[in-house]
């Protein structure tokens, strides 16, 4: 256990500190609206606008994604550091970079939306009960149990997590009758 470590500033102000418990309180929305921008391409369009950066307009007019969801999901980024904007043009900040190209940080993000999000609705049952709740000894094992088909995707996710020490081979295709190619007739 840690005995001794402090993350925030020694001398910090209560608006600071008011403004990173802002970020906690608002923390799964933004999650989500990042995880939107990302597996939808919003941030990779705005990686390949480069320096240049793109109009909200620009964006809308490609018909991709309506006006609402780019300003939700842009002003989201914009307050995790994902994004900027300057004059009126949107660009990839470093921290959005890092979604679209560090290859830990795509697996880690999707290993927390597909495997653990759900799971946390139960987390403080589970630490009231002092383990992890359903058949299994810890909760890097619990995923495999899910029912498919979110368990495909779960798996998959599990797969290529840094923390588990299980095979990095998804599950087979045929496991699930939703994720199963379709059969010929006779």
């Amino acid at each position: 256990m840690l005995e001794t470590k402090k993350f925030s500033p020694a001398k910090q102000r209560a608006f600071d500190a008011r403004f990173e418990a802002q970020k906690i309180a608002f923390g799964p929305v933004v999650f989500h609206c990042v995880h939107y921008a990302w597996k939808r391409g919003v941030l990779e369009a705005l990686g390949d606008a480069g320096e240049r950066g793109v109009t909200l307009d620009e964006l809308e007019a490609t018909g991709q994604w309506s006006r609402y969801a780019l300003k939700l999901v842009l002003e989201s980024c914009l307050s995790a550091g994902v994004v900027m904007i300057e004059g009126g043009r949107w660009q990839l900040d470093k921290t959005g970079f890092c979604l679209i190209s560090d290859d830990i940080t795509r697996v880690n993000f999707d290993f927390i939306h597909d495997v653990c999000y759900q799971g946390l609705f139960e987390l403080a049952r589970s630490l009231d009960a002092g383990k992890p709740l359903g058949p299994w000894p810890t909760w890097a094992t619990g995923p495999a149990s899910i029912p498919c088909c979110r368990s495909c995707q779960s798996r998959r996710s599990r797969a290529g997590s840094p923390s588990t020490t299980t095979t990095r081979t998804p599950p087979s295709p045929t496991s699930c009758p939703t994720c199963s190619p379709p059969r010929r007739a006779g």
